[in-house]
């Protein structure tokens, strides 16, 4: 059995509403209904499969086993060169650190007491 005619079965009075909808009349069996639903989706495409499976009794379930888990993402790694950059700046700035205590030293030691 596929989709189409297990939706043709379980839910007869949508499809054959769906098909009407379409332009298929006058559907006398179940084995009829489902030709017609893979008909208009093999005419009318994604869209067209969209409204049938949205007839299929166990939607709900179908939906929940196969949609996609939203996982919480990871922080992005740090580029490397960007790390770099940073130890870099953080470098800079501690020799000129450095340099500003060894001039208020020498300065400190030139004032007169």
């Amino acid at each position: 059995m596929n989709v189409y005619q297990y939706i043709a079965y379980s839910n007869p009075d949508a499809a054959n509403e769906l098909c009407n909808k379409h332009g298929y009349y006058q559907i006398q069996s179940y084995e009829e209904l489902a030709d017609c639903l893979q008909s208009i989706v093999a005419r009318k495409g994604e869209s067209a499969f969209k409204e049938v499976m949205e007839l299929h009794p166990e939607k709900e379930v179908v939906l929940e086993l196969f949609e996609k888990k939203v996982e919480a993402k990871p922080e992005p790694l740090t580029p490397p060169i960007q790390i770099m950059e940073q130890k870099r700046e953080e470098i800079a700035l501690a020799c000129l650190m450095q340099t500003v205590l060894k001039i208020k030293i020498k300065v400190w030691h030139l004032k007169p007491t």
